[in-house]
């Protein structure tokens, strides 16, 4: 249960990584 945890957590937390870094360049660009 626990490996089964862990390996959602790193299958998930690059896809979170990358749809904050492209919120945060969205942001940025549209307030240029």
């Amino acid at each position: 249960m626990v490996s089964s945890y862990s390996f959602a957590f790193l299958f998930c937390a690059p896809m979170l990584v990358v749809i904050v870094i492209t919120l945060f360049y969205c942001i940025q660009s549209y307030c240029k």
